[in-house]
């Protein structure tokens, strides 16, 4: 079924520190996987409602959380990084009527409560750029090439963008992926402290360990250390500057989220044809709305007068970008 797309897309573009991984310059790919693994655990944001679901229970309305939420949402709901964008995800957190607070997929799908989520395996794909993320057993040296088990299994070993991985500890469970983001040394050379990074419930968790404890975690539930020894080859024809997703640049800009609507699903969001689409008419900074535009390119789609607060329903029969524009007194047809 083909998407509908409110506001436009922007193609991912190969910059040119992606290009040099290809010259095999390790520390550059290695940099770009702390900065891009920070684009997630870093980001902070606020509730602005009650409802919105996490692990046992609901994030507290009016309190700031850092990384993004950990939910294994499948295909019902979408992931921040390759569904969406960052910058969708904190609009909808912007309006108390997205699907953040409407909807919760506990009971619907495994492992997930919120509608908009990552997983340990999704970050750390993001992190480590590629297009369609591997799931955390596919990372080690039995399923890709460019990827070797670390001699010694110790901090003193450990490099950033190194993966530590862990086994299921039943049959039926699931494994875990994490990302070495921050080795510190000491004035001898010795490393001191390990910072690894990681999705999990609630959020991304960010733990800068010292010697004694990344060594305990490492040598704990049959946790390997893995080291990619070619980024090329470890991610194949799967390059994230091949795809719409990720896009670094997008992710990481200072978002400009609409303070006068926001969509059920945040905004920059693509819609199916023919569903309902959500429109919130916030005015906070109460300017007086006099109409509704709705627009695809220059072409006036609706117009409707003075909607008023709330929230109106629309729906799209012809695919393509649309932009809904609101207006304050007087209206495009009250002008001269």
């Amino acid at each position: 079924m083909a998407n509908l797309v409110f506001l436009h897309s922007l193609l991912a573009t190969e910059d040119k520190d992606l290009q040099e991984t290809r010259d095999g310059d390790s520390t550059v790919w290695r940099g770009k996987a702390v900065e891009y693994a920070r684009i997630m655990s870093g980001v902070k944001w606020t509730p602005v409602a009650g409802g919105m679901p996490k692990r046992g229970g609901y994030f507290e309305e009016g309190k700031e959380y850092s990384g993004v939420p950990y939910s294994s949402v499948k295909s019902v709901g979408r992931y921040i990084g390759f569904d969406i964008f960052l910058k969708t995800f904190l609009a909808a957190v912007e309006n108390p009527h997205s699907v953040l607070y409407t909807e919760n997929l506990y009971g619907e799908v495994k492992n997930a409560e919120c509608y908009y989520g990552k997983v340990c395996s999704s970050y750390t794909s993001y992190a480590l750029q590629c297009g369609i993320w591997y799931v955390s057993r596919l990372h080690g040296p039995s399923h890709r090439d460019g990827v070797t088990k670390v001699e010694i299994q110790s901090a003193q070993s450990a490099s950033t963008g190194d993966v530590i991985f862990t086994p299921p500890a039943s049959k039926n469970g699931g494994s875990h992926i994490e990302i070495v983001t921050e080795v510190t040394r000491g004035s001898d050379g010795k490393v001191t402290h390990v910072r690894v990074e990681e999705s999990r419930p609630q959020t991304t968790s960010n733990t800068n360990r010292s010697e004694e404890k990344f060594n305990s975690h490492i040598s704990s539930r049959g946790r390997e250390l893995y080291r990619i020894t070619d980024l090329d080859a470890w991610r194949g024809g799967n390059k994230a500057e091949s795809f719409l997703f990720p896009n670094y640049d997008e992710d990481s800009a200072e978002p400009q989220i609409n303070r006068v609507l926001l969509l059920d699903r945040g905004d920059w969001v693509p819609y199916y044809k023919n569903q309902a689409v959500k429109i919130n008419i916030m005015d906070r900074d109460a300017q007086g709305v006099r109409s509704l535009i709705i627009k695809q390119g220059d072409k006036v789609v609706e117009e409707i007068d003075m909607p008023g607060k709330g929230v109106t329903e629309h729906s799209f029969s012809v695919c393509g970008d649309y932009t809904c524009l609101l207006y304050t007194s007087p209206s495009p047809r009250d002008r001269g």
